[in-house]
């Protein structure tokens, strides 16, 4: 576990840096640490197209260099410029109250707490290489790609991926360090019965409450890419290939078809922004999520306890979700590639909680519905900031959740509900108003409370995250209830 929560911190780092430093998007933050050592000039990265429209393009960095998939022996000399870029220290924290009760066979546990994080990012002096690009497009030309290649050929049969090369990375010059200081206190209040095995240490106070401080460090070595930035590849049935040098431009495969060569696409932007297209996307999306209404109680049950514990791990969910997109490709995933085997155990459960609902044993699970309202909820969990989710996992109380959906309903209708109806009771109460409160907030979304009136909206016209949230507040409060 101490391992996983390692790993998480590098990627939270890398991702605040290339946040707070790249504000257009050019650079890609290195989430892996394993993967670092793939990263060097002209490696070739595969590029996943997003599935839905609202989620980001996902990375691989593969174990090859655009020399290794060549047609031919004559491989290309990059031109690489080196310099120093910058020396970089940053803090980021949070506060996070959460308050649940939890209905148990054995009886009931209240749970209260306050939890503050502080991740301390201190990678020093920075470098940065990058690719003389004029060369590089004057010595591909006319070069091929080894369509036999194995790399080449499975990337083909998935689909959605693409090739991008490293054109540019930024990299640690001296061993650096992350650092994530945790502080929380609580109360807990119930019978737990004989539900739990394991012994717990913790510090106990006289008022029935607990304190929790950890402190966990990663020490980063010198010559560690944390971020780079890419070149698609347009490549022809032929192999030749082109660089996609505009910021528009984007990569892919042609395919052959039986009456021309055509180029397979993506989903992409839909041209107006997500505030005008929010109302006709949530009706969308409503009708999808609502296959998940016709699963078994106990399914839903189970699905729903599984999902909240993933949500905890922000790595699980970037399993999962890579997992779901095959099934939804009609490939059979691989549990393999899930590194630690309490995570495999996890997502297996949630894999085999989704049956095949079209009645034919040998029709691809990609056509299911409750498989493609499931992935497109983990891909809304996996899409939401660490800040987001974490406020999420803390309202995942099923009388919450069913709350926070009419909201959700508010948002992309009338933008204002009233806290004397039944379904928003739970939000009457203060705390709990608040707790609504920070979540939609984290996703640009303000409430506005007037007496017993809440009105809603949204922020930045360009701005994803209030789609997310409806998605991902939908999706678990129909797992969760129990009617």
């Amino acid at each position: 576990m101490i391992q996983l929560l390692r790993l998480e911190m590098f990627a939270k780092a890398t991702r605040n840096f290339v946040s707070e430093i790249d504000p257009d998007g050019r650079l890609v933050p290195v989430v892996c640490l394993n993967n670092a050592d793939n990263l060097l000039p002209l490696s070739l990265v595969l590029i996943r197209k997003r599935f839905w429209f609202w989620q980001q393009t996902r990375y691989q960095p593969s174990d090859f260099t655009l020399n290794d998939v060549l047609a031919g022996d004559q491989a290309i000399q990059p031109a690489v410029a080196e310099n120093p870029f910058l020396k970089y220290a940053g803090t980021f924290g949070d506060n996070l109250n959460a308050k649940a009760e939890t209905e148990l066979i054995d009886g009931n546990i209240g749970f209260e707490g306050k939890m503050t994080s502080k991740l301390v990012s201190s990678f020093g002096l920075l470098k940065k290489d990058e690719v003389d690009v004029q060369k590089l497009l004057h010595d591909s030309k006319d070069k091929s790609l080894d369509l036999q290649h194995s790399l080449i050929k499975q990337t083909l049969r998935k689909k959605r991926e693409v090739f991008g090369i490293v054109k540019e990375r930024i990299f640690t010059t001296q061993e650096c360090s992350v650092t994530e200081e945790l502080e929380g206190e609580g109360t807990c209040s119930g019978l737990l019965g004989s539900l739990f095995h394991r012994k717990i240490k913790v510090s106990v106070k006289e008022s029935g409450g607990y304190q929790s401080d950890s402190n966990v460090s990663l020490q980063i070595p010198a010559n560690t890419v944390i971020a780079y930035s890419i070149i698609e590849l347009d490549v022809k049935v032929t192999g030749q290939f082109e660089l996609c040098l505009l910021p528009d431009a984007l990569g892919g495969f042609e395919e052959d078809s039986t009456d021309s060569v055509k180029l397979i696409t993506f989903c992409t932007v839909p041209r107006e922004s997500p505030r005008s297209v929010l109302q006709a996307e949530l009706d969308r999306v409503k009708s999808e999520l609502q296959a998940m209404s016709g699963l078994p109680q106990d399914v839903r049950s189970s699905l729903f306890r599984d999902i909240r514990d993933i949500m905890k791990d922000k790595s699980a969910l970037g399993f999962l979700e890579a997992l779901l997109d095959q099934l939804c490709d009609g490939i059979t995933p691989d549990l393999s590639t899930v590194e630690y085997p309490i995570l495999r155990s996890t997502i297996q459960s949630v894999l085999d909680q989704m049956p095949n609902t079209n009645g034919a044993e040998d029709t691809p699970a990609s056509a299911s519905p409750n498989i493609t309202a499931v992935h497109m909820l983990i891909s809304a969990l996996d899409e939401m900031p660490d800040d987001c989710l974490s406020l999420l996992g803390s309202c995942c109380s099923p009388r919450l959740l069913q709350a926070l959906q009419a909201l959700v309903d508010g948002l992309a209708g009338s933008r204002l509900s009233s806290l004397t109806d039944d379904a928003l009771l739970p939000l009457a109460e203060e705390e709990t108003y608040r707790q609504a409160e920070n979540l939609f907030g984290s996703c640009d979304v303000t409430l506005l409370k007037e007496g017993t009136t809440v009105e809603i909206n949204t922020g930045s016209q360009s701005d994803t995250r209030p789609l997310v949230l409806c998605i991902a507040v939908r999706g678990l409060a129909i797992l969760g209830n129990r009617e």
